[in-house]
């Protein structure tokens, strides 16, 4: 099934997507992360696997918050069949021209959603991907993306797509 774009603002909608189990220690970046985008999301579908820490109750606590801004949001919290699963549930349900996949321990910097935005309208694609900045104990580092003849996980950072 092929999305159309939004034919009045001639803008895509992004949808974005994340996937939970047990994430209380996490999800308020991840979230908070969507809510600080210099260009809003279109819609922000969180699919927990009815997890047991409070992660959905933290989610559901940010509803007004994404109401406030325009941007439609939903939150699922049920058993399922792994991350896969949850994310194929979160994507049937997207509205959006483009979807981010975004997991539930990352976040997206504030100017991530306009840097895809801008690279769409410039050349529409079927596949995004971009560089990585990971953060660990011993310091920040950036995995760079890179596009070879032939793509594969090595230079395709996935939290990225």
């Amino acid at each position: 099934m092929y999305k159309i774009l939004n034919e009045e603002a001639h803008v895509p909608r992004i949808s974005i997507v994340t996937v939970a189990y047990n994430s209380a220690a996490t999800i308020r970046q991840t979230i908070e992360s969507i809510l600080g985008q210099t260009r809003p999301a279109y819609e922000y579908i969180i699919v927990d696997g009815a997890s047991a820490d409070g992660t959905a109750d933290i989610a559901r606590s940010y509803r007004m918050a994404f109401a406030q801004k325009g941007i439609l949001y939903t939150v699922i919290s049920e058993p399922d069949r792994g991350i896969y699963d949850a994310m194929n549930k979160g994507i049937a349900l997207t509205q959006g021209d483009l979807v981010g996949l975004l997991n539930s321990d990352d976040w997206y910097e504030p100017y991530a959603l306009e840097k895809v935005a801008q690279a769409y309208a410039q050349a529409p694609f079927d596949l995004f991907w971009a560089d990585l900045r990971i953060h660990k104990s011993a310091g920040t580092f950036l995995k760079r993306a890179r596009l070879t003849r032939i793509a594969t996980t090595r230079y395709w950072n996935h939290p990225t797509t």
